[in-house]
């Protein structure tokens, strides 16, 4: 459908984010669950036989941590000069190896300060039962039993907080996809979750933007389900 003049543009992570509604949708009202796309893989699903593939696309993987460790290297050297222009230019170098370090360390400082940091990206891959990241590395698979937590932190950006191989991770995945994940593990594990109760898991002014661009039939027929 084309933009309505005037209004802001509709994107791709609306059409998943609809898609998402749909889906909390029919979770909230005991329908089967339409997948949002006719998906095909070429991995083995790892959750159950008669796992369903629901959607796919990009996506980036942030981790919270420190991009240094405090340590910086000193700048050195020795420059001396004799008579008064040789002093003068002594001291400029001092000076300018003085404010050199002393910015590496604050650089330094900086970055041994903990901080959102992307670790990874590649293509994201959404079923009923988890979920898989597939990178360079290879193909990695999340149960939504080994996820704690889960809360939109922003459109698109899912915090999520689990239980890996390696040991608990806090995690933010940025997808179009990434609100399918939020109703997916909400409606299995935290159907009192608070951003369900206030809508806040949705952009503000969000379900207006569906209306504007036509597309509110599913969200009009379910009004107060989405909690907005």
């Amino acid at each position: 459908m084309a933009n309505t003049p005037g209004a802001e543009p509709w994107t791709d992570a609306d059409s998943a984010r609809l898609a998402a509604c749909r889906v909390h949708i029919e979770l909230q009202t005991g329908r089967p669950v339409t997948p949002p796309l006719e998906l095909a893989v070429s991995f083995r699903p790892t959750f159950s036989t008669d796992e369903i593939m629901m959607a796919a696309g990009p996506f980036d993987l942030f981790n919270f941590q420190p991009v240094g460790n405090g340590s910086y290297q000193r700048g050195g050297g020795l420059f001396l000069g004799t008579g008064p222009i040789g002093l003068a230019a002594t001291g400029v170098f001092a000076a300018a190896r003085f404010a050199g370090n002393r910015s590496r360390k604050k650089r330094a400082e900086a970055d041994a300060v903990p901080r959102w940091v992307q670790v990874d990206t590649g293509q994201l891959i959404v079923s009923d039962r988890g979920f898989y990241l597939e990178t360079r590395s290879g193909l990695h698979s999340w149960n939504y039993d080994d996820i704690n937590q889960v809360e939109m932190a922003a459109p698109s950006h899912l915090i999520m907080a689990g239980t890996s191989a390696n040991g608990p991770v806090r995690w933010i995945i940025r997808s179009d996809w990434a609100e399918l994940i939020f109703v997916l593990w909400v409606n299995r594990f935290a159907p009192r979750h608070p951003q369900l109760a206030d809508g806040s898991w949705l952009p503000p002014g969000w379900v207006e933007h569906v209306r504007t661009h036509g597309h509110a039939g599913p969200i009009e027929a379910s009004r107060g389900v989405l909690g907005q």
